[in-house]
């Protein structure tokens, strides 16, 4: 999705505010060279999902995909949402 976008990896300086271009290829890079390792580390699973949560955030933010369609992603892989927390 995101280099369907045009996005490419790179580190940025996140003290900054960035544009849509570079927050997108940021979390491309992110995907690309830190989740793995954190896995890899104790503790380190949580630290993924919250990166991942912030991507996800992002992408909607940006118009790649809808809530709605996060939503069924989320569904179809048997994932907790926020429907089934409520129930």
């Amino acid at each position: 999705m995101l280099t369907d976008a045009g996005a490419r990896p790179v580190i940025v300086d996140v003290s900054c505010h960035l544009s849509r271009e570079e927050m997108l290829g940021h979390c491309l890079w992110v995907l690309e060279k830190q989740i793995r390792p954190l896995l890899d580390r104790i503790a380190g699973f949580e630290e993924a999902v919250r990166l991942l949560g912030c991507i996800q955030g992002t992408v909607m933010a940006c118009g790649l995909c809808t809530i709605e369609k996060t939503r069924e992603h989320a569904n179809n892989a048997k994932m907790t949402t926020w429907d089934r927390i409520m129930s």
